[in-house]
Order: C-alpha cells, then structure tokens, then sequence
C-alpha cells in the first residue's frame, strides 16, 4: 500500500477579510484544487483556515487565496503551523465553520 505524503498546513488573514466574500472564495479554491479543511471568521476580524492537501496543492491554494476577492484587504497571512501528515483528518471535505 502506497501512503500519500499531505501537509497540513493552519492560517491566520488579517485586514479587511470579513464581509467581502473572502470564505466562500476560500471553500471554493479549495474545492478546484483538491483541498480539504475549513475556513472560519473570528470573532477579532481575522479569518482562519486549516487545510490538507498535497504540498503543491497547498502552495498553489495559498498563492490563490493571498490575492483575496475584490472587496477584501488582506493585511497579513500568517503560518501558525504546517506539518506532514499521511491521513486526511476532514475525509476529502472542505466546510466553511461558525464564527468562533
């Protein structure tokens, strides 16, 4: 049985990233590129996001979601943590979460 090496990887975007259809833009370049994860807003104006997929998966869901929807300003992205692992915790699953 062959394992399939995926990185997780969890982020943080800060700036104007509420209310401008940042999520729905998220959970929709997930769905093209294969990644699995979540996406919610905070209750401090950030939006967070967990995603699993293949490393060139990941780094090419990230380039596209730093470039942001018409309306939102995206200030900072930061990496709170990234890591391999070999099992999708989401079952191929992308979900857009209650605000925390």
């Amino acid at each position: 049985m062959i394992k399939t090496e995926l990185v997780k990887i969890h982020l943080l975007f800060t700036g104007h990233v509420q209310n401008v259809g940042f999520r729905h833009f998220v959970k929709s370049s997930a769905k093209k590129l294969n990644i699995s994860g979540w996406v919610r807003n905070l209750s401090s104006g950030q939006v967070e996001i967990v995603a699993v997929g293949k490393n060139q998966q990941i780094s090419q869901f990230v380039n596209k979601i730093q470039t942001g929807t018409i309306l939102s300003e995206i200030e900072k992205t930061s990496i709170l943590s990234k890591e391999v692992i070999s099992i999708d915790p989401f079952d191929s699953k992308f979900e857009k979460r209650e605000t925390i």
